[in-house]
């Protein structure tokens, strides 16, 4: 997926993904998936977008994905929403901060 993303707006993708002994959830990864989905396609509409940088990491029972771009602008048609609840329905939360 991210790959295809990078291919198709000339965008760099660097990931950076710890690998797990076993396979998360179903519904786990599904969750990850989905929110990277959502994430990239709304990245793909922001022509500014210079670089993205893919983290997962795995802390105790948390999986944590960290998504960080350079020359982001937030669109009005942006949901983050349906992010959110995605998480909150399996425990776990979504945030956007600003970087440094």
């Amino acid at each position: 997926m991210y790959s295809g993303f990078a291919h198709s707006t000339q965008v760099r993708v660097a990931l950076d993904a710890e690998v797990l002994p076993m396979r998360l959830p179903a519904v786990i990864e599904i969750a990850l998936f989905r929110g990277l989905q959502e994430v990239l396609e709304h990245l793909r509409q922001q022509p500014t977008v210079s670089e993205v940088r893919l983290r997962l990491r795995f802390i105790k029972e948390f999986a944590y994905l960290v998504i960080e771009a350079e020359g982001v602008t937030r669109a009005p048609d942006w949901r983050e929403d349906l992010i959110s609840a995605r998480a909150s329905a399996l425990g776990g939360c979504y945030a956007i901060t600003p970087s440094p």
